[in-house]
């Protein structure tokens, strides 16, 4: 693997899902919170959680272990959420680790075979656990992203048939 050298790479929130240990960088993230009541896809899926109305904005919330076809734990009211800036998405995640500052030679660029969708940038150790840097541009493939829009689209055509909210 090689080694990415990108400076501006150092500052990460880890987390936790089906027991591997993944990573975003904080320019990423836009916030943390807690397991709200989200309102159902209108149709089941098996890794959308549910939409977060976030700033007047339904944001899709993707059940990431289901996605990745991991072990999934149960929700609970302590459930992070983790809201992705500059896109709108978020991951529903297991639990939240630790921020790191992680220095730019530590990072090893993942193999393009290893990993679907590349959605995975890097990788870097930690008190002797391997940890997974995240692209949340690259978590869902053109096809997923392409249907979540149109459940999007469908959600908002039927709140605006319901009328102003009161």
């Amino acid at each position: 693997m090689d080694e990415i050298s990108d400076s501006s790479i150092s500052r990460v929130l880890t987390f936790k899902t089906g027991d591997i240990l993944w990573a975003l960088t904080l320019d990423q993230l836009q916030e943390i919170i807690h397991l709200p009541r989200l309102t159902n896809p209108p149709v089941e899926s098996q890794f959308i959680a549910g939409f977060l109305e976030l700033t007047g904005e339904q944001i899709p919330v993707i059940r990431l272990a289901a996605l990745l076809s991991l072990s999934q734990t149960p929700d609970s009211l302590y459930t992070p959420i983790l809201i992705l800036k500059g896109i709108s998405m978020a991951l529903l995640v297991d639990e939240v680790g630790e921020l790191l500052d992680v220095t730019p030679g530590s990072f090893r660029r993942m193999p393009r075979e290893h990993v679907l969708n590349d959605f995975v940038e890097a990788e870097f150790s930690h008190q002797e656990s391997a940890i997974y840097l995240v692209d949340p541009h690259k978590v869902l493939l053109q096809e997923e992203k392409l249907r979540l829009r149109e459940l999007q689209a469908a959600r908002s055509r039927r709140l605006t048939r319901l009328g102003p909210t009161p």
